[in-house]
Formats: structure tokens, sequence, C-alpha cells
């Protein structure tokens, strides 16, 4: 994601408590999904809770968001019960979120009168923007806002994932990087920034010239939503690394330490800023390992043009 929409926190402000939920109860069961769990609608996976260390735990390389923080500073656990819920086993795709007549259209910027727009953004939008192309019906959403992904997930009887739900679904309780185990990212699992995409973003004049492959995972941007099954989460799960960074329910700021049950607002020592949500999952354009890891977190302003990177899916607490 290019850095200047990024949202960056300082970890030095994060001082004060926050109103997270701490568990009433024990509720910790090992982890479990199945397609045809009656509980949840197509297309959803049902995860049927379970407790896991959220982040990477102490002495693992990371960005200071990766990891909860003690009082004094130092990476410390923090564990997450979840009760049973859904999540879409894919990202909400071009055809399904045209399929919502009472959602805002996907961002195309074709006609836009957005002056601050330069005409390299404009070419860009209009390419990478997935709702501007007939053939991309299957590749998920991009171009979105967050108000536009809270908005489709309402309309379907859902909502979006938080940030545990969706890390818990990309990981699993075995502590594992990617979705699936601890293996070094390959074109065979995701889809990230190949060499197509490399001749991409150099015609479009991105300042990235790196790459994740050497070789060709087959898609310059984006991919049709299930593309890469070697990816699968431990639940089944597709797509949690790469094709586009997702849209989760919290607002960005760091972890406290400490056990939780279902949090559903970010657990941090600060009320963070609600003008930025994270984003998960890394995407076509991510460039290095550590981004389309399962514990790593973006801050985005939402104030932001939409993203040709990011997308989304829904969850469904039951």
């Amino acid at each position: 994601m290019p850095r200047r929409s990024v949202l960056t926190i300082a970890f030095a402000i994060v001082l004060a408590s926050c109103s997270s939920r701490k568990p009433t109860q024990a509720a910790p069961r090992d982890g479990s999904a199945t397609d045809s769990g009656s509980s949840c609608p197509p297309g959803m996976v049902l995860i049927d809770g379970g407790t896991f260390a959220m982040g990477l735990p102490p002495g693992v390389d990371g960005g200071s968001d990766e990891y909860a923080v003690s009082e004094n500073w130092r990476p410390t656990e923090r564990r997450v019960s979840l009760s049973p819920y859904c999540i879409d086993r894919t990202e909400v795709t071009v055809s399904s979120y045209a399929a919502c007549t009472s959602c805002e259209p996907a961002v195309t910027f074709e006609d836009s009168s957005r002056a601050e727009l330069t005409s390299r953004d404009r070419e860009r939008f209009t390419e990478l923007c997935n709702s501007n192309h007939p053939g991309r019906t299957a590749h998920p959403v991009n171009c979105v806002s967050f108000a536009q992904a809270v908005a489709y997930c309402r309309a379907v009887g859902k909502s979006l994932p938080t940030e545990a739900q969706w890390e818990y679904a990309a990981r699993g309780a075995d502590g594992r990087l990617y979705p699936w185990g601890n293996d070094e990212p390959s074109s065979s699992r995701l889809n990230a920034c190949d060499s197509e995409c490399r001749a991409l973003k150099e015609r479009l004049e991105f300042d990235v010239p790196e790459t994740l492959f050497d070789d060709s995972d087959g898609y310059a941007a984006t991919a049709p939503v299930g593309a890469f099954p070697g990816g699968a989460s431990p639940f089944g799960v597709l797509d949690m690394a790469g094709n586009v960074e997702e849209w989760v329910a919290d607002s960005y700021g760091l972890y406290e330490a400490g056990s939780f049950l279902d949090p559903v607002a970010p657990s941090v020592r600060r009320d963070p800023d609600p003008r930025g949500k994270v984003v998960r999952g890394g995407s076509w354009g991510s460039l290095g390992p550590s981004t389309i890891r399962a514990t790593h977190r973006m801050g985005f302003l939402v104030s932001n043009p939409p993203s040709w990177y990011l997308g989304f899916r829904c969850a469904l607490l039951i």
C-alpha cells in the first residue's frame, strides 16, 4: 500500500487504558470450521470459537503494532477468546458487490472531478479499480471506502470482522506466521507482487521496483477470489494473504496486554484516532514477507481516496 495513504500512530503516545472487555468466564475451545454448518449462510466458513495468542510472540521480529505491550513497554502475550462465528470464505467479489442495490458503486474516478488527483492517479484508478472492467467480476471488489464496506456487510445481514476474528480465521491457534503455516511465501500460495506486477507498476510509474517473487503468480494485479487454494488458512478460508488488503471493524492503535473475550473495539492504552481503520492481509502489490503474514496490521485514513489495494470480506457472529 502506498505509504502516503497509511496512518502512522506513534508508539510513544499509546499511554492510557481502554475499555476492551475482559473475560467474565473461561471460554477456550479448540477452533474448527466446516462448509456444511447449518449456522452459516452459503459462502461462509463456520469458526467454532477458541482461544489464541493474538499478534506476534515476543522474540519474533515485527512491527511495534504487532505485539501486545506490558506496563514497562515490553512485548508480552495477548490472549483472546472468541465465540463461534462465520466468515466469508473469500473476499467480496465485484459481482456480489454490484448485486447490492442499496450500496454506493465502487469508486472508478473515470469521470472524477477531484482536483487533487493527478492524471497519473486517474489512469491508475481507471486501470486498477476492478469495477471498471467487465472481465473482473470474479475478482475482489476494491476501491471501496470503509463506510461502503460496512454498508455492504450490513445490507447482506453481516458485519465487518473484528481484528481478532480476522486473525484467528487466518492463522488459528497454533501460532503460525502465514495462513498456510510457517513456510516462506511462494507464487503458488498467494497473489502478491511478481514479475508481472513489477512491469505493471513500472508502466504506471509507481516508485516500487522490488517484488516478492521472481517468477509469476499469473496475475499482474488482483486475481479471481479463491485462485490460490494452496494458501488456505487452517479453517479453509482463502485469500487471507495477498490479492487485496481487507478492511476490518477496528480503529487503529496498539494492543493492550491481557486476556479478552470477543473484543469488539481495539484494545489499546489510549482511544485510537477514529479516522484510521485497520486493514489486514497484504495485497497484490505486497513486496515483503512481513507485509502478508497473518499478524501484520496497517492503519488507513478513512478520508483518503479508496485504494486499488484494498477490499473486504464479511463476518457473522452466531
